[in-house]
Parts: C-alpha cells; structure tokens; sequence
C-alpha cells in the first residue's frame, strides 16, 4: 500500500542518490581521538534469575508495551533496577 494514498497536495519526490566514493587502500589513524563517551556506555552482565522473576518481567512488558531487553530504550528490568537504586539513594 502506498504511503501516498489520500494525499492530494503532496507528490512522491525522488532524491538524488548521493555519489558512491571509492575507498582508499590505506587510512592514517595516527591522529585519531578515542571516543570521549565510552566511559558512560553501558556494561552486559549476566545474572540468575528464578523463574517467577523472569515470568514478572514478561508480565510487565506485555503490560507497559515496553521491551523486555533492548539496547536503545530502557528495557523493563532497567527500569526497575534503576528505581530501586534510586530509592536506596545508590546513583549519583
């Protein structure tokens, strides 16, 4: 179906295609910077978790429409960790 259906005052707009540039055979990373912001990314880790905590979590997602895990968006264990280190007052 197309996203243009019962649309009358705009047309589809076909946008160049940006030029394809060749890659060279060598880069110089000598003068490079290390990314500033790795220390702030998030660490995996695994824990163990009894059944009826996992079946919890996967009430939860169902519920709130928010994932279980995932990398973007706060999954909903995140969510729930965090809380309770806010409580106990554990984040800076």
């Amino acid at each position: 179906m197309s996203p243009f259906i019962g649309k009358t005052d705009s047309l589809p707009i076909k946008v160049p295609a940006a030029p394809k540039k060749e890659m060279k055979a060598e880069y110089d990373f000598s003068k490079a910077k290390r990314n500033p912001y790795t220390k702030r990314l998030k660490k995996a880790v695994t824990i163990r978790l009894d059944p009826a905590i996992i079946d919890y979590f996967k009430s939860m997602s169902g519920e709130t429409d928010i994932p279980r895990s995932s990398k973007c968006p706060p999954s909903v264990p995140m969510l729930i960790i965090r809380d309770c280190a806010i409580d106990a007052d554990l984040l800076f």
